[in-house]
């Protein structure tokens, strides 16, 4: 015999959840899309512009070429990255990068 009261309780619980995830879903892909399709930084185009010329460019590499901190052209390389921008290929030792067009 099927629990009548349980089995609207998971109605309501599997909709509120439903609308939960919506909710959650919604809030990462505007903000990832918004990152996506927003215009590329002067800097991040001043980056791929020095990867395409030379794939196997270190993280040091650009900063000085493009006189900035490391760490701003990793963050830099990390967002490029996560929005497949670049990917980086190989192992950590004999690795390049790539310009995903």
């Amino acid at each position: 015999m099927v629990d009548i009261d349980n089995l609207s309780d998971e109605r309501i619980n599997d909709s509120l959840n439903d609308r939960l995830n919506d909710r959650i879903n919604d809030r990462i892909n505007d903000s990832l899309n918004d990152r996506i399709n927003q215009d590329f930084s002067n800097l991040d185009k001043q980056i791929l512009d020095k990867i395409k010329m030379n794939k196997y460019i270190t993280i040091d590499e650009l900063a000085k070429a493009l006189k900035m901190s490391s760490s701003t052209i990793n963050r830099h390389l990390k967002t490029l990255t996560t929005i497949n921008a670049t990917t980086r290929v190989g192992s950590k030792k004999n690795s390049y990068w790539k310009v995903n067009s």
